[in-house]
């Protein structure tokens, strides 16, 4: 073999080494992006128990996501992803481009809505959220790689709802199935653009399960009103016919 030939192979070697590098820490370095953006997107502690990314065999998993309550509600938490799995183009996790993941499923995810007064814990967070992605430009700021993600589905999940005046028992409802299409498309978007619309997606939909479930347990809007408006600000966020 010629000096070429040897030089060619040692780079290609060198290349080789450095990517299973970046695959190795790639489950880190996932993690770490859920927590950081969640946490900062959702004015809240976001936690993940492990991430596993089969990045050659193009599939992957993401373990036990949590968001916990805003300061003021209970400790209980606002929302559970217990499974996310996650389909991957391999390829361009090594390109330069954005990493592609074709398909995101969480499977039964978990939601709970608390009521105090004029206030919801989801309707802080939502808030929060909202404020942040403001911030960020719709997701185009922030260094390091871009992602795409070409479909997005929360399927089969449950919403426990408690208000101030429901007294002790809650109500429980199941969520819609929420499919979120072609997120980052374009040229990608940053880990906070994916986390603030993943997020806002599926508080907009309890939100407005929640409310739905509220009215009608407490009553026609008319009768709502004379109890002292508990509901008028949950009213407004839904759309719902008054002033």
């Amino acid at each position: 073999m010629g000096r070429f030939g040897l030089i060619l192979l040692v780079l290609i070697a060198a290349a080789a080494g450095g990517g299973y590098v970046f695959l190795s820490r790639l489950d880190g370095i996932a993690k770490r992006a859920i927590e950081e953006n969640g946490s900062a997107a959702t004015k809240t502690a976001v936690t993940v128990d492990s991430v596993n990314l089969g990045v050659f065999q193009g599939q992957g998993a993401v373990h036990d996501l949590k968001v916990a309550n805003p300061e003021g509600f209970s400790p209980l938490g606002a929302l559970t992803f217990g499974n996310v799995s996650v389909k991957i183009d391999s390829q361009s996790v090594l390109g330069k481009g954005p990493i592609v993941i074709h398909e995101i499923i969480v499977d039964k995810p978990s939601v709970s809505y608390e009521g105090q007064g004029i206030l919801s814990n989801l309707g802080t967070i939502q808030k929060s959220v909202n404020e942040y992605a403001n911030a960020m430009g719709g997701g185009s700021k922030g260094a390091g790689r871009k992602i795409v993600i070409e479909n997005l589905y929360l399927r089969d999940g449950r919403i426990s709802i408690s208000h101030s005046s429901l007294g002790p028992e809650p109500l429980a409802a199941n969520l819609p199935e929420i499919h979120l299409r072609n997120i980052g498309q374009g040229g990608g978007t940053s880990p906070a653009g994916v986390t603030t619309q993943v997020l806002d997606a599926v508080l907009a939909a309890a939100m407005k399960i929640a409310v739905g479930k509220l009215i009608a347990r407490l009553g026609p809007i008319g009768e709502i009103e004379r109890l002292g408006g508990v509901i008028n600000p949950l009213k407004d966020l839904l759309g719902v016919g008054g002033n």
